[in-house]
């Protein structure tokens, strides 16, 4: 995968600024992508035709020893409760 030059800067204080937190399957056709840019992270699902952002401006959690701090735990635990 090539990587546009501008999404590869740095801040001034030499940080990367944009990253990619977690990516998780939803289907053979679907990406649920965690991005954080600065503090702030946000959810977007990817698609083959399109793409949705789904939540924005979500506040990164602290990590717990209960999930170890991962997206894939918390949608797990997420689930669990459901049921």
């Amino acid at each position: 995968m090539r990587i546009s030059p501008a999404f590869r800067g740095k801040n001034r204080s030499g940080e990367k600024r944009l990253s990619v937190v977690e990516v998780a399957a939803v289907d053979a056709r679907h990406r649920l992508v965690l991005l954080r840019r600065d503090e702030t992270e946000h959810l977007v699902l990817l698609g083959t035709n399109n793409d949705l952002l789904l939540e924005t401006n979500i506040t990164p959690p602290k990590p717990s020893p209960e999930h170890g701090g991962s997206f894939l735990n918390t949608l797990r635990s997420a689930g669990e409760a459901k049921k």
